[in-house]
């Protein structure tokens, strides 16, 4: 069986019955529908260890679809609960997360806001009263008045013995009296009387004494008597603002709790609540804030499902959380509860949080501590930002918040398995792998759902679009795909060519020429290395012959993938052989320019050659293989055909077709087996055929059969092989293309081991023996 010639309706774009549905989704399509199937056992599956990871093609609409998923699944659901944080009576430093019903939050939050205020009235009121008043001044003149009669009547014994009693800084003194009166030093007293006073003077101190002790327990007594007085009006003024808000929450048990303790606090520390500048007793709420307000972490009184949140930028503040300082009037920072700011954790808590993979993969310690939030069930927060400042005084330590949610990272497979996969942790929190096919099968349902998807992008963006641009969209998508029966799942790389060329063709219903034209001037713009690259072939830097034959010399197609543009090209592939026991000496592998692959594939041509010619005498020959004027690595098997052909040529001294080239990999039994890009690799060639000149009508490429069925090719090539300007050949074997470049039988292996002279292998037999000879001559 010989080569087949393929014709242009087998290798054009596609044209597919359009149908669109009136609702499309990305997880409708076959190549998402797995991922989709993984995503909903995931987040139906309890617990934080069945986390997933979404991983397909880039434009696939991984992570719009993702979210569109979850989004979905989350609207089926009730709300999840509010979080705030409560100052904490037995733990000052360590404010506490409390769960509340949705709504319940707020409502909490503003009932304490408004609170504060109208206690601070309250005891305003109460404290700076006449009553209060009145009630402190007879505490005080209780005791002081007893203490009044006591220093009197000592005073009346102190003058009726002849003495004074003297305050100075340091204390009581006891002074005698002089005829006039005064004071007088007691060395000028007789002897006898000096003596009497100093006796009487030492018991009045005495008794001066008693009655300073007896003032200070007086003292004490008057401010715990004050203290339980400011308690009892404290309580008085404040129970039924108190009792109202107990009645609001009393069947939240946990905010009941905090509110008793709240309202015993408040008794103790209802300072908190007023000033005094001036003498003046003012109501003040600040300071009080700062202790009894509540901070509302989370608040979902908004929301009616569970929260999805998609953190673009998850540094650790942004996903555990952090603490707000102010800036106090002298200097110095400051800070309490009402501080503490939720973290990305904190509002997907009961809900989804969506993760870019290649973020988390840029700060491998948030990686570290995600997964100890996993692992922990509590979100913690650490402030790291802080490193290197001292620590501050009174600053919060929040106890950690219950973590309940599902973790969804979306991005790249070469994440997934170069980053995440080699985590031996990773496979405990992340059971589920939700992986989206490169392409779906063109299928009448998956047509219908790519062709809605474009229709959606139109709506989104208001582009008018005709059924024959969809159509010819939908093409595209099998040429991405690289597959005349599949649907490339990155459809978001279609969605850019409908927008793009409803830019370029602002304001009209866009058809199928808009696409064409927008398609061509993409390719025109990001196509500088290709032109570049045929202008060398033009200009005969790249040397490449498409017309005539040669010995041992062949077209060889490779592929530039540039990220915004691939394009393949012709590289011509030479052999040279002579008399030797080396075999297929690959010049690539000896100067380290080639990949393992490549070099796979030039071995595999060793073992066809000895299949082929060494059942009767070894192969005694060096034939040297190289990609000529190449310069930079070479990667890949897709080659190793031509490379045959070449060495095929030289050692049985027959040219081959130059208006030909030629792609695929072969076996060791000589079958042409499937490689990728080939509808680049045919163009380039098309191209390069150009460049040279007019084509002559013999010109084209050889592939294997295989890889019929990848061929998608641009308008201009499919026209020109219509018109018999251009041609595709397939084979299925080696054989078939060597009879296709030489126009000679190649021959039968016959039962003598041999083949018949006049065939091509029956010439590379005879060169083989002659070589063998040569060698056992001179005793090699």
């Amino acid at each position: 069986m010989g080569a087949t010639e393929l014709s242009a309706d087998a290798v054009g774009l596609p044209i597919f019955s359009v149908q669109t549905t009136s609702r499309a989704r990305a997880f409708d399509l076959t190549s998402h529908a797995l991922a989709g199937q993984a995503l909903a056992y995931g987040l139906n599956t309890p617990g934080t260890d069945f986390n997933v990871y979404v991983l397909g093609p880039d434009r696939s609409g991984r992570m719009t679809a993702t979210r569109e998923f979850v989004e979905a699944w989350a609207a089926r659901r009730p709300p999840s609960d509010d979080w705030v944080y409560l100052f904490d009576f037995d733990a000052p430093s360590n404010p506490r997360p409390v769960r509340l019903p949705q709504g319940m939050g707020k409502q909490l939050q503003r009932a304490v806001e408004q609170l504060l205020p109208a206690l601070a009235r309250e005891l305003a009121s109460a404290f700076g009263g006449e009553a209060y008043q009145r009630e402190l001044t007879t505490l005080r003149s209780q005791g002081e008045s007893d203490l009044q009669d006591r220093i009197r009547a000592l005073e009346k014994e102190a003058e009726a013995a002849g003495l004074t009693i003297m305050h100075g800084p340091q204390g009581a003194m006891i002074a005698a009296v002089g005829e006039d009166g005064n004071p007088v030093p007691l060395n000028t007293l007789a002897a006898e009387k000096r003596e009497a006073v100093e006796t009487e003077g030492r018991r009045i101190l005495e008794r001066i004494g008693e009655i300073n002790r007896e003032a200070a327990r007086f003292q004490r007594r008057f401010f715990e008597a004050v203290k339980e007085l400011n308690r009892h009006v404290a309580g008085r003024a404040t129970e039924g603002l108190m009792g109202a808000l107990h009645d609001e929450f009393r069947r939240l048990t946990e905010v009941d709790e905090w509110l008793t303790r709240f309202h015993a606090d408040l008794v103790e520390h209802h300072e908190m609540f007023l000033s005094a500048e001036g003498g003046v007793i003012e109501a003040r709420s600040e300071r009080a804030t700062r202790r009894y307000g509540v901070n509302l972490l989370v608040d979902r009184s908004r929301e009616t499902h569970p929260t999805v949140v998609c953190e673009h930028n998850p540094t650790y503040e942004n996903l555990f959380g952090f603490i707000e300082y102010r800036q106090l009037p002298g200097g110095g920072l400051d800070t309490d509860v009402t501080l503490i700011r939720a973290g990305a954790l904190h509002r997907a808590n009961g809900g989804v949080l969506i993760l870019r993979a290649e973020a988390l993969v840029a700060q491998p310690f948030l990686w570290a501590f995600l997964k100890a939030a996993l692992r922990d069930g509590e979100i913690r927060i650490e402030e790291f930002y802080r490193a290197g400042s001292p620590p501050l005084a009174g600053a919060p330590k929040p106890v950690p918040v219950p973590l309940d949610l599902n973790v969804v990272i979306v991005g790249a497979p070469q994440w997934y398995y170069a980053f995440f996969a080699q985590d031996p942790e990773f496979q405990l929190y992340f059971k589920v792998k939700a992986e989206i096919e490169p392409s779906a099968d063109a299928t009448p349902e998956n047509v219908a759902c790519y062709a809605g998807l474009i229709s959606s992008v139109a709506r989104t963006h208001r582009i008018d679009v005709a059924a024959d641009a969809v159509a010819m969209l939908v093409g595209m998508a099998a040429r991405w795909a690289e597959h005349r029966g599949r649907l490339s799942s990155r459809f978001e790389l279609v969605a850019d060519v409908l927008i793009e060329a409803s830019k370029l063709a602002p304001g009209v219903t866009i058809e199928a020429s808009h696409i064409r034209n927008a398609v061509s001037t993409r390719r025109h713009r990001n196509g500088q290395i290709e032109q570049r690259v045929q202008r060398a072939i033009k200009d005969g830097f790249i040397l490449i012959e498409t017309q005539g034959a040669e010995v041992g010399q062949i077209n060889g197609l490779t592929v530039q993938y540039l990220g915004d543009h691939a394009f393949g090209s012709p590289a011509r592939i030479t052999a040279r052989a002579s008399v030797g026991r080396r075999g297929v000496i690959n010049i690539e592998r000896l100067v380290a320019m080639s990949g393992p692959i490549q070099q796979k594939g030039s071995m595999v041509l060793q073992g066809i050659l000895m299949r082929r010619f060494a059942h009767a005498f070894p192969l005694s020959f060096d034939c040297s293989v190289t990609f000529e004027q190449t310069y930079g690595g070479i990667e890949g098997d897709s080659a190793s055909m031509a490379e045959f052909i070449a060495i095929i040529s030289e050692l049985a001294d027959v040219p081959v077709r130059q208006d030909l080239a030629i792609t695929g990999s072969i076996n060791q039994l000589g079958e042409a087996q499937v490689i990728g890009g080939v509808h680049h690799k045919v163009e380039g060639f098309f191209a390069a055929c150009n460049s040279t000149g007019e084509l002559t009508g013999s010109q084209g490429v050889v592939l294997p059969a295989a890889n019929a069925v990848n061929l998608v090719l641009r308008d201009d090539v499919r026209d020109a092989i219509a018109a018999g300007r251009f041609h595709l050949y397939t084979v299925n074997r080696v054989e078939e293309a060597i009879e296709l470049f030489t126009g000679q039988p190649v021959g039968e292996l016959g039962s003598d081991g041999g083949y018949p002279p006049q065939t091509v292998y029956g010439r590379v037999m005879a060169t083989l023996a002659r070589f063998d000879q040569t060698l056992r001559e001179r005793g090699i």
